[in-house]
């Protein structure tokens, strides 16, 4: 029997004294219509602008909440709530559950929000672990508005003012044991395939607008913030996040286990292509004082794609190679020998040729054995680790180029080198004999890292850059994360082969390249260069 369907909606914000009959609102966020009228939403919805139009009361009692409400859930002052409206919008469904393919069938409902709760762990998170991050639309207040969460109430649903607290309680707890109780399927694990549901830019055009991607890594207390990369942009915010075994014959399963929270962000200046989403599990199990029960099954283990995104095994296979004041990805491609792959530019600031490595939990040291000159093709570089290295898993090098289109995985450290390895997933959009080009998000530090075939698990390329545009006086520089480019494996094989075998440097000689139409492939020119 399948977990109860839930149904995505668009939240608008009502101007004081309209109707759903009068002018568009404009702005709006998604949430989730939960039991007896009840909507689950994020704290998103209550933009500064909107905020400044509403009485000095109303935005007291929400800087209150942002600063110390995180108890519990707390109920909204009537006089409060008569003010904060909104309008819901959502499209009919079949018997399916599926959206009605009309436009003209959205249903639109009043609302007006009820209860609101902050939750500690995500605040705790956001202060401590993300305070250099700076998030889409909160300049005007702080980080804490990324931590809390909204009930609102369809109108004509209200028994009365005074039940609020006790029936947000009794509804996300209703919520919470249908949807996290036992039987589970579907694990929150990195490489997980994932889901939104949502409405883009608050617009009920986009309503059920859909996108897909993995659980790229989980962070924070209790692993509260979940980072996919599965597409959301402005008005996604308060969407929910499945978990999809896009593996099971006929309808697929999905879970919900996440509701998204920022779109947008940058970190040291780079836009960050990753979505930021809340794992609702942990946050209600939190804020309700549910047991701490552990209801997630075993990962799915079937063959193919979910194998090769096993972080147990892959984690084995990824380390941080940390020089001066950065740091990059390694790729350990023998154990007997520690032998690791990364690119050139990681380890340019290397002190001496002793570089610092991060196994897991583990501190180490490798020897630098070799590195192509700065600024030429294909930049790699080979380290040796020094310490013991048992626990460590090589990634078998392809000998094959993949196929244009081919589903393929990157692993990497961009943003944070004491976390576990952050993956992506897309394809390969394009391919030359001495590169690979991909649709992975790629970010700063994932560079040395692995680009991965989803179906036999082998290493087909090594991460090496983004593009990025040129910087003018109208516009800053640009990286474009789900544009980068990876040496193909079939160039690294044979010398790192070779290298391994015989421990003669010599052999790793072949990984630069004075070829003309290699520089020129590599330094983004065509050969010849077209006249426009």
């Amino acid at each position: 029997m399948g977990r109860p369907m839930l149904l995505n909606v668009l939240v608008s914000q009502l101007t004081p004294g309209k109707t759903r009959h009068d002018d568009h609102p404009a702005f709006g966020v998604s949430g989730l219509l939960l039991s007896d009228g009840w909507i689950l939403s994020h704290g998103s919805l209550l933009s500064p602008n909107f905020l400044e139009a509403r009485p000095h009361d109303i935005r007291d009692f929400l800087l209150a909440v942002q600063k110390e409400f995180e108890r519990d859930v707390v109920a909204v002052p009537q006089a409060v709530a008569e003010i904060m409206r909104f309008r819901m919008q959502y499209k009919e469904r079949d018997g399916d559950g599926e959206p009605i393919r009309s436009a003209k069938r959205i249903v639109e409902k009043d609302c007006s929000l009820r209860v609101v709760w902050r939750c500690p762990l995500l605040r705790r998170t956001f202060n401590d672990l993300l305070f250099s991050w700076s998030f889409e639309k909160i300049a005007k207040f702080d980080k804490s508005v990324l931590s809390i969460f909204l009930l609102l109430r369809v109108d004509g649903n209200s028994k009365s003012w005074e039940d609020d607290t006790a029936e947000g309680r009794r509804v996300l707890n209703e919520f919470y044991t249908k949807h996290f109780g036992p039987p589970a399927s579907l694990e929150l694990t990195r490489g997980a395939s994932v889901e939104i549901d949502s409405a883009p830019f608050g617009n009920a055009v986009f309503l059920d607008s859909l996108s897909r991607g993995i659980v790229s890594n989980t962070l924070g207390e209790e692993d509260c913030v979940i980072l996919t990369d599965a597409n959301a942009v402005p008005g996604c915010e308060g969407a929910p996040v499945y978990l999809v075994d896009d593996k099971s014959p006929g309808r697929r399963h999905r879970r919900i286990c996440g509701l998204v929270i920022a779109p947008l962000s940058w970190c040291r200046g780079e836009w960050v292509d990753y979505t930021f989403a809340a794992n609702l599990q942990a946050c209600l199990r939190k804020i309700l004082r549910a047991p701490d029960k552990d209801y997630i099954a075993d990962a799915l283990t079937s063959p193919g794609a979910s194998h090769v995104l096993m972080p147990d095994l892959l984690d084995k296979s990824v380390i941080v190679v940390k020089c001066g004041s950065g740091w990059g990805t390694g790729v350990v491609v023998d154990v007997p020998t520690g032998t690791v792959l990364t690119c050139s530019h990681v380890v340019r600031e290397a002190p001496g040729r002793r570089i610092k490595v991060i196994l897991g939990d583990k501190q180490d040291w490798a020897r630098l054995v070799y590195k192509t000159r700065d600024g030429q093709p294909f930049d790699v570089a080979v380290l040796r680790l020094e310490g013991e290295h048992e626990n460590l898993r090589a990634l078998p090098l392809a000998s094959e180029m993949p196929e244009r289109g081919a589903s393929v995985l990157t692993a990497g450290y961009p943003f944070f080198s004491s976390s576990p390895a952050s993956y992506g997933r897309g394809v390969v959009s394009r391919l030359t004999p001495c590169m690979i080009q991909t649709t992975c998000c790629v970010q700063s530090g994932a560079s040395g890292g692995p680009v991965i075939c989803c179906t036999s698990g082998r290493m087909l390329g090594l991460i090496v850059s983004n593009a990025v545009s040129t910087a003018s006086e109208h516009a800053a520089t640009a990286l474009y994360p789900r544009f980068n480019m990876a040496v193909p494996a079939t160039v690294i094989r044979k010398p790192i082969l070779e290298y391994v075998g015989t421990g003669d440097v010599r052999c790793l000689e072949s990984l630069s390249s004075s070829d003309p139409a290699v520089q020129s492939t590599w330094n983004f020119y065509l050969t010849p260069r077209a006249k426009m």
